[in-house]
C-alpha cells in the first residue's frame, strides 16, 4: 500500500518506503506472535519493485494457502503427528483437558 504514495517531491523515497514496510511487517509479526521471515521478504519485494502488483500478491497468497492446506493434509494422515497443534487459540479447552 505504501507503494501507491508518490515518491517524487515527497518525503517517501524508495528506501524509506522499503524500510517502513519491512518494519511494519516485522512489528506486526512480533506483536501477534506469528513469526514468518518470508513475510518480511515479501514486504521488501512488493515495496521495492514497481512491476509487482496486486496480481502477484494474489498469487503469493494462493501459494501460501495451498501450502498450509497440503501441510495439514500430509501431517494429519499419521496418528503420531498433528498439524496445526492448535487452531488459533493457545489455551483451548481441549489442550487443558489433555494436560490434566
Amino acid at each position: 500500500l505504501l507503494r501507491m504514495i508518490p515518491v517524487a517531491g515527497s518525503l517517501w523515497t524508495t528506501e524509506s518506503r522499503i524500510s517502513v514496510t519491512v518494519a511494519l511487517a516485522i512489528g506486526l509479526m512480533a506483536k501477534f506472535g506469528w513469526p514468518h521471515p518470508p513475510a518480511g521478504a515479501a514486504a521488501l519485494l512488493f515495496a521495492s519493485d514497481e512491476k509487482l502488483g496486486w496480481t502477484h500478491m494474489g498469487i503469493l497468497l494462493f501459494a501460501n494457502i495451498l501450502t498450509i492446506i497440503l501441510a495439514g493434509i500430509i501431517n494429519n494422515v499419521s496418528n503420531k503427528r498433528q498439524y496445526p497443534v492448535f487452531w488459533g487459540f493457545r489455551g483451548s479447552k481441549k489442550q487443558k483437558d489433555e494436560e490434566v
